[in-house]
């Protein structure tokens, strides 16, 4: 098939952006044709393709989140427009596609969570950018054919504030590399932590993510201080990212974790300051524990990273990935974000080594079921009849 696939960005980091350039790679080794549509890539991603990736820079105006929205949804239509596809797949929110993966989730209910009031959330109500995105979002889940929610948790909110039917809207759950995120990495685990300078008696608690406030690195922070004055034992909390730590570090310290939280910053070869570089895949398997309290998440994919790597995950309720932590694992979700102190209860009682073991391996199997390939061969069964070709009038 002739292929169309639209994201605003194909570059080498960044969750959302790991998924369009893996299943694009699964696309060219079933044989077929894919056009890109993009703002901005690495071409290194592109090589080895045999000429079956072909590449459609989106101009897009730059001065600000808006204009780079609605530059993008415009342009990138009109470029479409101008060829015959099999099928059009839409990884970002635009106007013109037969199935849209909403791997951002459902933006109504982001601005729902976040927790502001008095005059900041009237702000948020009124922002261009937001209008735009509500605008271009109610358009999508009213007249795209075909919907791929990464989990159930997304369905359920699209149903409920745009009335989409249940029956246009398909659950694909995350997938991952089963062979790269493995715990066989645990052999680089003492190396690891001894640059860090950590015993083994240390709790090693890995965060993995950008957006610290919407991931709930503040949240972790005040867990992690509530630990601290519990004398529960002693921990690392190791934060892998892009973001200004400043005003997070700035909070530790003001909590008595004056050593506690670490930042590394965005982990690619050649980018630290100090010329440290980890896989994400080693650290994963490096650390004890990974937390994340994020306050909205469509589906982490960090999460099942984790879990594959045999390590236990803590998250909140309020992340789409926590579908996966059922039965036993189901202790590891934090299901009230007014309350620190749960979470800071959860954490506590993850210090026992042998409840770590154990949960590790449960976290392991749980994750075999979700593997890249049977994630993306369900989203290319998804650009087959019915869903495709059908190029609506929009």
């Amino acid at each position: 098939m002739k292929i169309a696939v639209v994201c605003g960005r194909y570059v080498a980091f960044g969750g959302a952006e790991h998924v369009v350039s893996q299943f694009i790679n699964y696309l060219i080794l079933q044989g077929h044709e894919v056009h890109l549509f993009a703002a901005e890539w690495t071409e290194a991603l592109g090589r080895g393709d045999s000429g079956r990736l072909i590449f459609h820079r989106v101009p897009i105006l730059r001065f600000g989140a808006f204009f780079r929205l609605v530059s993008f949804m415009l342009f990138s239509r009109l470029m479409i427009k101008r060829q015959l596809f099999d099928s059009i797949i839409s990884f970002e929110r635009t106007l013109y596609q037969d199935v849209y993966r909403a791997g951002g989730g459902c933006h109504r209910e982001w601005l729902k969570q976040r927790q502001v009031s008095g005059y900041k959330k009237l702000t948020i109500w009124i922002n261009p950018f937001h209008l735009a995105t509500l605008a271009i979002e109610k358009h999508i889940y009213v007249h795209t054919p075909m919907i791929i929610a990464n989990s159930h948790r997304v369905k359920e909110e699209i149903i409920r504030h745009y009335k989409t039917p249940s029956n246009r809207i398909k659950v694909i759950q995350n997938g991952v590399d089963l062979q790269r995120f493995h715990p066989s990495n645990r052999k680089h685990r003492a190396g690891i932590r001894s640059s860090l300078k950590l015993t083994e008696q240390t709790l090693l608690m890995l965060f993995v993510g950008s957006g610290f406030e919407r991931k709930g690195l503040d949240l972790l922070i005040e867990a992690a201080a509530r630990m601290h004055r519990s004398g529960c034992g002693e921990f690392l909390v190791l934060v892998v990212g892009k973001g200004d730590p400043s005003a997070y570090t700035r909070r530790a310290r003001r909590l008595g974790l004056p050593h506690q939280i670490r930042f590394m910053g965005v982990m690619h070869k050649g980018t630290h300051p100090d010329n440290t570089f980890y896989p994400i895949e080693y650290l994963y398997a490096a650390a004890d524990l990974f937390v994340l309290p994020t306050r909205y998440d469509p589906f982490a994919n960090v999460c099942l990273e984790a879990m594959a790597s045999g390590t236990p995950v803590v998250t909140t309720q309020t992340n789409g990935a926590s579908e996966l932590l059922t039965e036993a694992l189901s202790m590891l979700v934090w299901r009230d974000q007014s309350n620190v102190g749960a979470l800071t209860d959860i954490l506590c009682k993850l210090m026992d080594a042998h409840l770590r073991t154990w949960l590790g391996e449960l976290s392991r199997k749980a994750a075999e079921n979700y593997s890249h390939q049977q994630q993306f061969g369900q989203l290319t069964t998804m650009l087959s009849p019915p869903y495709s070709s059908t190029h609506y009038s929009a």
